[in-house]
């Protein structure tokens, strides 16, 4: 494959997104983008993947919006079966390309493994995972031995609302939510 295998990688790798697939017999390939503001993917170069326990490089020639989807052209990717083997990776960078946040704010990706308590200091669970709605994200919430329920939550991430207050230092959420619902 010509991409650029690496003795180096992301030290701290975030993903921004996914490739989900392959356009035309040129070589290009579709993305999903994790960022708020899609093509804000775009911003951060290089981007990464990982094969098989090996990084590789991948450097953004061009990219256009298709149907409702973005499609990517790949540097030395030129064909349909070579970027048919990028499909299904993560597109990763490393998390020292993100811009440093004002005091108070946060990225979801700095929320995983915080433990999330309702208002009445019940004890819901950790963050393990987003789903990104379109109109909010929801919080993905593994159950803990000391949860007190025992199935996995999902709680809407609407800050002022579900949301009461984010201690990132504590690694603390706390929600206004019924921990049965």
């Amino acid at each position: 494959m010509s991409k650029t295998s690496l003795t180096f990688y992301p030290v701290n790798p975030i993903t921004l997104g996914r490739i989900i697939g392959v356009f035309g017999i040129l070589g290009w390939i579709k993305i999903r983008s994790f960022t708020e503001k899609l093509d804000n993917i775009f911003l951060y170069q290089p981007w990464f993947i990982n094969q098989i326990n090996k990084w590789h490089k991948l450097e953004v020639n061009n990219w256009k919006y298709h149907n409702n989807c973005m499609i990517v052209k790949i540097k030395n990717i030129d064909n349909r079966n070579i970027a048919n083997e990028l499909n299904n990776h993560e597109i990763i960078i490393d998390a020292a390309q993100l811009p440093q946040l004002n005091q108070g704010d946060y990225y979801l990706k700095d929320l995983l493994e915080c433990k999330v308590i309702n208002i009445k200091g019940y004890n819901m669970g950790t963050v393990m995972d987003f789903i990104e709605t379109g109109s909010n994200h929801v919080i993905v919430i593994k159950q803990t031995k000391n949860s007190l329920n025992e199935k996995e939550m999902l709680i809407p991430f609407i800050k002022n609302q579900t949301i009461k207050k984010v201690d990132i230092y504590k690694k603390i959420i706390e929600v206004d939510w019924d921990p049965i619902f």
